[in-house]
């Protein structure tokens, strides 16, 4: 798979497929922040369709062959809609969550990709969202690897803070920030100019990040994205009846599961997948210790002189010792699976399970007891 594939932070995206078809959504985006009067946000939440409402209706082609109406779709219960396209870092790193989501409550909701116009074609805003990214990372005065809305404080709209919030738990996570600097993946996609390099994209993109969530195209005038709200990486969440029953801006799956419980009163058919931990190298007959850390996490660094520690080092050998970046792709499912929220994180796995984990920043002395 490719590197590109799962990008593991929030900041990814400054916003809208606006339906124009020259520049970038992103340098749209940054316009009408700029520009006096709400957000394209702020307009998204206030304008229609808003819970209540009908749906617009939709019959869209699918790449896998065939079209999806919303209206079979939603005769079999409820429907997720989200919105994405391949040069949006935020949709791709969400992917396998809405996969996961998808696979627990099938049978009972159905989830669809809408895929919308490029997010970073060329990999536009690729300098600025790299500055912004630094500019919040040094927030985080006190080295914890995490900056909450407090500390954001007016930094940039509150828009920008959600974007980063993937969890949407009101903490912006070391790992959450890493999207930014990998913007220039993107420096030779470009914008298409016919449906066809758009489903050329759309297939790309699920070939990358593979799933069984179907991806339908919306046509190059944008008629879905337009009725919906023209933000690249949107989430609705339709009932039974038709009607809107929750909209979001910024898609995060554990808001869409709560949402389903409270519309179907149902828990997930399925019960969470366990981690996959086939990538890991294979011990010579001891546990193995993960270590997870990410690019410009202070906690990180400073654990690693723990590591060098004599006691350190001498609990160390009883392990497998392997250390994964959660900018790489296998790494960030890895993390994603086990459902860790900060980096470092170290965990060890024995006879292909799961023993015990830790996370956060991590003293010396702590870090010797959970080797020990």
């Amino acid at each position: 798979m490719s590197r590109a594939a799962i990008v593991t932070a929030a900041l990814a995206v400054l916003a809208a497929c606006s339906g124009k078809r020259g520049g970038s959504a992103a340098e749209e985006e940054q316009e009408a922040a700029q520009a006096p009067g709400p957000s394209p946000f702020t307009s998204f939440a206030e304008t229609a369709p808003r819970g209540g409402a009908r749906a617009p209706p939709f019959e869209l082609r699918a790449i896998d062959g065939g079209t999806v109406k919303l209206a079979d779709a939603v005769a079999k219960g409820p429907v997720v809609l989200v919105s994405g396209s391949y040069s949006c870092p935020l949709f791709r790193m969400k992917t396998p969550r809405f996969e996961e989501l998808a696979r627990r409550w099938q049978g009972v909701a159905t989830v669809l990709f809408v895929y919308v116009d490029e997010a970073h074609p060329k990999a536009a805003s690729s300098e600025r969202l790299q500055g912004f990214a630094d500019k919040v990372r040094a927030l985080d005065k006190n080295g914890d690897g995490a900056i909450t809305l407090e500390e954001y404080g007016a930094t940039g709209p509150r828009y920008m803070f959600d974007a980063f919030d993937v969890d949407h738990d009101g903490i912006v996570r070391s790992h959450e920030i890493i999207a930014a600097q990998r913007i220039d993946q993107f420096r030779n996609v470009p914008v298409p100019q016919t449906i066809e390099q758009r489903t050329a994209l759309a297939r790309n993109f699920r070939a990358e990040v593979p799933g069984a969530i179907r991806v339908l195209v919306d046509p190059l005038d944008n008629p879905t994205a337009k009725a919906y709200g023209p933000l690249p990486n949107f989430a609705y969440v339709i009932g039974k009846d038709g009607t809107v029953t929750f909209k979001q801006g910024w898609a995060a799956v554990r808001d869409v599961e709560r949402e389903l419980r409270r519309l179907t009163q149902a828990a997930p058919s399925a019960p969470p997948r366990e981690p996959d931990l086939s990538e890991l190298p294979a011990s010579a007959g001891r546990p193995i210790l993960v270590e997870l850390v990410a690019p410009g996490c202070a906690a990180c660094a400073r654990v690693e002189e723990a590591l060098e520690t004599p006691d350190v080092a001498r609990a160390l050998r009883a392990y497998e010792v392997v250390k994964l970046s959660v900018d790489e792709d296998p790494a960030w499912r890895l993390f994603d699976e086990l459902g860790l929220a900060a980096t470092p994180a170290f965990v060890i796995v024995d006879r292909g399970a799961v023993v015990r984990r830790v996370e956060g920043a991590i003293t010396r002395d702590r870090l010797l007891a959970f080797l020990r």
